[in-house]
């Protein structure tokens, strides 16, 4: 007998057709975009700004060059003066992407090329500093970047000597390797010669599953879980009434730096909070949230996490009641108690307070019109 196989149904190829097509003229107008992009990027360019604001200066060399720039809105988050972070640009006849390198390059910040647009982003190590950079911190990444280091003995010290600063640099390494550890990242940094002084730290950071961030004129080599915590310590300071827990997470994740990322569908049921911090921590505002909500949160990595809710709030265990409580006197937050977290005993009990006090405002409610006793 022979083997038969099946036709697809005329209307599916046809589909599977126009989809094929549909994916291939996609593919070559990102193709298109992306040759587009590196033309204008080759051009040469001339430019000579003075003491001018970032932002102007990226807008300026887009709209000379005809290039689309974006740039993540963490950007003027990180740099001393935001969006108004003053620098000097002077350039003369050098390639678009010279000039937006050297610039990003200064202000520790990255740039990307996809689907025909630039976009800017803060660098992996400005985004460690985890609030704000100072100038003699967005200095001293910029001295790390272009100090060339063609040996390494294994001493982080003496590689920081090539370093040049006019104020001595301290180093502060609070994570302790294994001598195997530690001789394989030795190794491995010594591949890589020559390299920057900042290529050499993350090369031997990486390998040890470690980071380095500045602070002020130190480099400190630490874990990523000691990173975290020290950030959850830093201080918040916001009030939020009956507003969605997606908007106090944000403000939680921009006031300590650290990415806070929410369990799949977390945010699909539309959970409103109650919540204040006046100096508070990171941590103690997560704290309340946690008591509040049921949404935990753990650190993994770099990162934090927020579990799901938990599995017995549900909209069959309706809130009974609620308590405002005090954290340290610096965080203050609505308790809300649901019906699950009570004793029957206590349940028991509150009903029979309501059933008496909703009987005394019905009979003075419904009870006879006192006379007047004034006689004529």
């Amino acid at each position: 007998m022979a083997a038969r196989g099946a036709s697809p149904p005329a209307d599916a190829a046809t589909n599977g057709a126009n989809g094929d097509a549909q994916a291939a003229d996609q593919l070559q107008s990102q193709s298109g975009a992306a040759i587009a992009l590196n033309h204008r990027l080759a051009a040469s360019i001339d430019l000579e700004l003075h003491h001018t604001g970032v932002e102007q200066v990226l807008s300026t060399i887009a709209s000379a060059a005809k290039v689309s720039i974006a740039v993540e809105r963490s950007v003027y988050v990180r740099l001393p003066f935001g969006a108004d972070t003053k620098i000097d640009a002077r350039f003369h006849r050098v390639s678009v992407e010279t000039a937006l390198v050297r610039i990003t390059r200064q202000l520790g910040l990255r740039m990307t090329l996809h689907a025909g647009q630039v976009t800017v982003a803060p660098g992996e190590e400005l985004r460690l500093i985890g609030r704000r950079a100072t100038w003699g911190e967005l200095g001293l990444l910029g001295r790390l970047d272009q100090a060339r280091i063609t040996s390494f003995n294994g001493n982080l010290r003496s590689l920081l000597a090539s370093v040049h600063s006019n104020v001595p640099l301290k180093l502060v390494v609070q994570a302790r390797p294994t001598m195997a550890g530690l001789a394989d990242a030795q190794a491995l940094v010594r591949t890589t010669l020559p390299t920057s002084a900042a290529g050499a730290l993350k090369t031997y950071c990486h390998s040890l599953g470690l980071i380095w961030y500045v602070r002020h004129h130190t480099i400190i080599i630490s874990s990523k879980q000691a990173w975290v915590k020290r950030q959850l310590q830093r201080p918040v300071e916001f009030n939020f009434l009956h507003v969605p827990l997606q908007q106090v997470v944000a403000a939680l994740a921009q006031a300590s730096g650290v990415r806070i990322i929410p369990a799949a569908g977390l945010y699909r049921k539309t959970l409103l909070v109650n919540i204040s911090s006046s100096d508070g921590s990171v941590r103690q505002a997560m704290d309340a949230l946690a008591a509040i909500t049921g949404v935990n949160y753990q650190i993994v990595g770099r990162h934090v996490e927020l579990a799901p809710a938990l599995a017995g709030i549900t909209q069959n265990d309706p809130l009974v009641g609620m308590v405002q409580l005090p954290l340290l006197g610096s965080i203050n937050f609505d308790l809300f108690i649901r019906r699950s977290q009570l004793s029957a005993g206590t349940l028991e009990g509150l009903e029979s307070k309501a059933q008496r006090l909703f009987k005394n405002v019905a009979a003075s409610a419904t009870g006879p019109a006192s006379k007047s006793s004034n006689k004529r």
